[in-house]
């Protein structure tokens, strides 16, 4: 009977032909996640667009600075654009800026990590080139060794550093390379005195310099002695204008890892949506009306999972929208509160 009450159930009029109908919701849940998705790569590939662009114009300035030999300013130019955008072309030229600065430890460290580049991608001119500055920059480097006996290793907040570098404990006793001229090495610890010396280290020379028993300061009580490890080394970079407010991206990352969340649970739903959907049809695919319990049940969770799949997905993507835009905003932000490390790059290498 036509619009009659007490007709049997029946899913034929929730078909267009003979599959089961969906709520929209379902279509709306599907095309949000790829708009998120779009939206998404979009703002990755912008960001990183925009860290291309500074760091090729920052990579030309430094070779036409390299060029004029005003090797300070080229070598700041040249690491700049190496952390905007890493790349063995831009490494190559960086080493070769280091060299000529005299800083051959971290021009020779350069070289290396260029050469293993070269090697992964297969281009075989920098691969020579790497490999025959490298072995150039060997005889030239000297070489140190810090002795720290077991009765100074074992003091209360140890901290033992050649110039700008601290020596990892694990280092102690063991060889690295130094670049050549003099060397400052500095131990100190809790309530003694500092232990200063200097060495003067040739192209090609071996050093040991053995670290003297630290002398109390007067006055000052004397702590228990007990195994301390010295501070880690910190991260080594060549100075340059730090940009980007901290609590503005961590935020940004904040709200974006809830948005990438309520996505993953909207991508879920979404999911069992189509699988009931499809599921159902099988069972009713040649049963117009359609009489059987289970598509029956398995359509009605189809359309629920697409409700909540729909709910969590537009959340998921205005807040994964905001948490990029944050992040974005937060990196151009200026950072007075930066303070970039002047020590030599080899430090992270102990």
């Amino acid at each position: 009977m036509p619009g009659g009450d007490d007709r049997p159930f029946s899913l034929a009029s929730r078909r267009p032909s003979r599959g089961l109908e969906r709520t929209p919701n379902l279509w709306w849940a599907v095309a949000s996640l790829a708009s998120v998705l779009t939206l998404a790569s979009h703002a990755r590939a912008q960001a990183s667009g925009e860290n291309v662009v500074r760091a090729d114009a920052l990579f030309t300035e430094g070779k036409r600075l390299l060029d004029e030999n005003r090797i300070d300013l080229a070598c700041e130019k040249l690491a700049e654009s190496q952390q905007l955008d890493p790349g063995g072309g831009t490494l190559l030229a960086l080493a070769l800026c280091h060299e000529k600065q005299g800083r051959l430890v971290s021009a020779w460290t350069e070289y290396g990590e260029a050469l293993e580049l070269a090697r992964d991608s297969g281009n075989g001119n920098r691969e020579i080139v790497a490999s025959a500055r490298r072995a150039a920059l060997e005889p030239k480097l000297a070489r140190l060794t810090i002795r720290v006996p077991p009765a100074v290793a074992s003091l209360v907040g140890l901290e033992v550093r050649c110039g700008d570098a601290i020596i990892a404990p694990d280092a102690y006793g063991n060889e690295f390379p130094v670049d050549p001229g003099e060397q400052r090495i500095v131990a100190r610890a809790a309530g003694k005195r500092a232990f200063v010396t200097t060495a003067h280290a040739a192209a090609g020379e071996s050093l040991v310099v053995e670290i003297q028993a630290l002398e109390d300061i007067e006055g000052h009580a004397r702590i228990p002695v007990r195994r301390r490890s010295a501070p880690k080394p910190r991260p080594q970079h060549a100075d340059v204008e730090s940009t980007g407010t901290p609590a503005v991206m961590t935020t940004g990352w904040v709200v974006g890892g809830v948005g990438v969340a309520a996505l993953a649970v909207g991508t879920g739903f979404a999911i069992q949506a189509l699988l009931d959907g499809a599921d159902a049809d099988r069972r009713c695919a040649d049963d117009v009306p359609c009489h059987d319990p289970d598509a029956i049940e398995l359509n009605e969770s189809a359309m629920t999972a697409a409700d909540v799949a729909t709910g969590a997905l537009i959340a998921g993507a205005l807040t994964t929208a905001v948490g990029i835009a944050m992040i974005i905003v937060g990196k151009h932000l200026p950072n007075e509160a930066a303070d970039p490390s002047k020590a030599g790059r080899f430090a992270v290498r102990f």
